[in-house]
């Protein structure tokens, strides 16, 4: 018995290696992208709803820290988080909120979270979140669940998708569920 534990702990060990390695790769690849601008089209669902609500518009990036998601349809929405800084307005309501990240404990992780990913940094990920990666640098997906107990009351699971350093799908499980497909801009 001793043994064939000993055979499959080195059997499962190159298969480890290899799945470190293609998640060290996207990693890389989602790092090396600067700035980038997307299209998103989002499917929410609100418990209670019963049914789902759709929105449109741009996501942009702009390493290290800004992250812009300007919603243009249905209505237009413009939520921008800047260092330490969350930022929401609604232009056709003369709407506009500011504060500190810091005073939002549930947004805080999933904030830094989605920042770790554009920047590809995976310290920043495993330090927030329980990190499982599964695929290829051609074909990834990376799902995250919230260490912090007030983020996981929110949202109990994040999932990313893409292809090298592009994101393609994002899926979040919670107390709102959303699935994004993403369609990068020139």
């Amino acid at each position: 018995m001793r043994r064939r534990v000993l055979l499959w702990l080195g059997a499962a060990a190159p298969i480890a290696a290899r799945a470190q390695d293609a998640l060290d790769a996207v990693m890389r690849a989602l790092a090396s992208v600067r700035v980038s601008r997307a299209r998103f089209e989002e499917a929410k669902e609100i418990a209670g709803l019963g049914g789902t609500l759709a929105s449109a518009g741009v996501l942009s990036w702009q390493a290290p820290d800004l992250i812009e998601r300007h919603t243009t349809e249905p209505f237009e929405e413009i939520l921008t988080i800047r260092g330490e800084r969350l930022t929401y307005q609604r232009p056709g309501q003369n709407i506009r909120r500011e504060f500190a990240l810091s005073t939002a404990p549930e947004l805080r992780p999933l904030a830094e979270g989605l920042r770790a990913v554009l920047a590809g940094d995976l310290p920043a990920l495993q330090r927030d979140f329980e990190v499982e990666f599964s695929g290829n640098p051609a074909a990834w997906t990376l799902r995250l669940a919230p260490r912090a107990f007030a983020a996981r009351a929110a949202v109990q699971r994040v999932t990313f998708s893409g292809e090298g350093g592009t994101i393609r799908r994002v899926e979040t499980v919670g107390n709102e569920s959303t699935t994004m497909v993403v369609t990068p801009l020139p």
